[in-house]
């Protein structure tokens, strides 16, 4: 036994937390959320490289190590010991493919990715919908916008929820498994859309999609109802190219080119808020009876005339039909 060891098994620490870190990773702890203080000092983690700067511990597992690591860390004042146990764990590393094949289980026609798409409108406490279709006959010039003025997609959405498949965050998991209805802030709406994979359903219209989203907080009681909604001072901007899925080995090498505008005088939307998706490089020509189809499906989310909160669609499908 070391030294070392010896120090360890003598170490009784004021506070013990335990995380969870991927093989091959690096972990980043952030002491001042445990502590108002800088670490004197650190000692363990022989399984990994330790360091730190400032009141941020650095800790990546040495390559491909599965199992259990610890380390401490000192603080002069207040003095105290802490014990920071890591579980280091295998992770599923998804194909860039998988989101591919995922909209294509999911979404089975182009009808219904437009369908999904108008239902997240819906969702986001839009009071309407524009759904236009140019040269649509025409899958190089061909083009779908869709624009709604709802809620809009924060920065942190983009990042959290908008770029993981299958993230649901309108219908939260329970402990037991089961979904909790979540319904919309401002117009108490249970949401429609269903299947968290929706956004990237988009794939089945086109090769290229753009969009463009100004979003707003919006602060609520204890039921979840709004009480004050403010227009954010940025917007964002997201362009994806489909094919780049198909020709990077795993979804973490796809490429995804996004930003953040804060000059308003380039805002699209400048005084108001909301999401515009644009759709290019169409994978199918769009028929009549497409056409037809998709007015059946959305007949059925029209609101009554006298609904004070009502969802309005508009489809235009320019001189066509």
């Amino acid at each position: 036994m070391t030294t070392d060891d010896l120090i360890l098994e003598n170490i009784k620490p004021t506070k013990v937390v335990e995380y969870r870190v991927s093989k091959n990773s690096v972990f980043k702890l952030d002491v001042s959320e445990l502590v108002q203080a800088t670490p004197s000092g650190l000692l363990g983690g022989k399984k990994g490289n330790l360091t730190i700067n400032g009141q941020v511990i650095f800790y990546s597992p040495k390559e491909d190590y599965v199992g259990q690591d610890e380390f401490y860390f000192f603080v002069d004042e207040p003095k105290s010991v802490f014990k920071v146990v890591i579980d280091v764990v295998s992770t599923f590393k998804p194909k860039a493919h998988i989101l591919v094949l995922l909209g294509e289980e999911l979404i089975k026609s182009s009808v219904m990715a437009i369908y999904e798409l108008i239902k997240n409108s819906y969702d986001a406490d839009s009071r309407e919908v524009f759904v236009k279709f140019e040269d649509i006959e025409d899958t190089e010039k061909a083009k779908i916008t869709i624009t709604d003025f709802g809620t809009g997609i924060t920065k942190e959405v983009l990042e959290n929820v908008w770029f993981e498949p299958g993230t649901d965050f309108r219908k939260p998991v329970n402990v037991d498994g089961s979904r909790e209805i979540k319904r919309s802030p401002i117009f108490w709406r249970i949401p429609m859309g269903e299947k968290g994979v929706g956004r990237f359903a988009v794939h089945k219209l086109g090769h290229t999609i753009q969009l463009i989203s100004r979003p707003v907080k919006v602060e609520v009681d204890k039921f979840g109802k709004a009480i004050d909604v403010t227009l954010f001072d940025y917007e964002l901007t997201v362009d994806i190219d489909w094919r780049s899925f198909s020709q990077s080995k795993y979804l973490e090498d796809v490429k995804i080119n996004w930003s953040i505008n804060t000059i308003p005088d380039k805002f699209f939307f400048k005084d108001t808020h909301g999401t515009k998706i644009i759709i290019g490089s169409l994978k199918e020509p769009w028929t009549r009876g497409m056409a037809r189809q998709l007015k059946r499906y959305t007949i059925s989310m029209l609101s009554p005339k006298n609904d004070p909160n009502k969802f309005d669609i508009k489809l235009d499908f320019g001189n066509w039909w």
